[in-house]
């Protein structure tokens, strides 16, 4: 939802003259400095105009919550334990993941990559595009894995092996993380 409130006026202005004729209305907010010949001016607005209405926003918010608890029924809960109170064989479209078991622990590195631990502690451990021997290091103790990792190297004509202790999987997503 928008605020019209908090809504400002921002005017350029060259020379001082203007400036201090804009800084000394009731509406002044602000000034940036660009340059010596160049400054913004920042105003609240003199009257404003109430066309985005709050209570529509919260209106379909009350709507939004009543599709939700409607659309609870038509959950697939045919994997559940049919001693549960949530236990129906009518939907079988595509179950719930957990069947009905309480999470004890879980752990997300990364979209698509996780570990997590029931009331019972059975592990389990997700990860898509991913080697297997990789995903059988994670736990729930580590928030990264990292791997020793060999391989040859030559420097001036000379060859030879090098191990070194590379960072295979972890929080920090390379493309959103510098």
């Amino acid at each position: 939802m928008e605020n019209v409130r908090t809504r400002v006026s921002l005017k350029l202005v060259s020379s001082d003259k203007q400036a201090n004729k804009l800084m000394m209305k009731t509406t002044f907010k602000d000034r940036t400095i660009y340059s010596e010949n160049l400054m913004a001016i920042h105003q609240h607005k003199e009257t404003i105009k109430f066309d985005k209405a709050i209570y529509v926003g919260s209106a379909i918010l009350d709507v939004s919550k009543t599709f939700i608890h409607n659309l609870f029924p038509y959950f697939d809960t045919s994997n559940y334990p049919k001693d549960h109170y949530c236990f129906n064989e009518n939907h079988k479209n595509q179950p719930d993941e957990m069947g009905g078991k309480i999470l004890k622990e879980f752990v997300s590195l990364r979209p698509k990559l996780n570990a997590y631990k029931t009331e019972n502690n059975d592990e389990v451990k997700k990860a898509k595009e991913v080697l297997n021997a990789c995903i059988n290091h994670i736990s729930l103790d580590n928030k990264q894995i990292c791997r020793n990792m060999n391989f040859i190297q030559s420097n001036k004509h000379v060859v030879h092996s090098k191990t070194m202790n590379k960072l295979v999987l972890s929080g920090n997503d390379d493309k959103q993380f510098v």
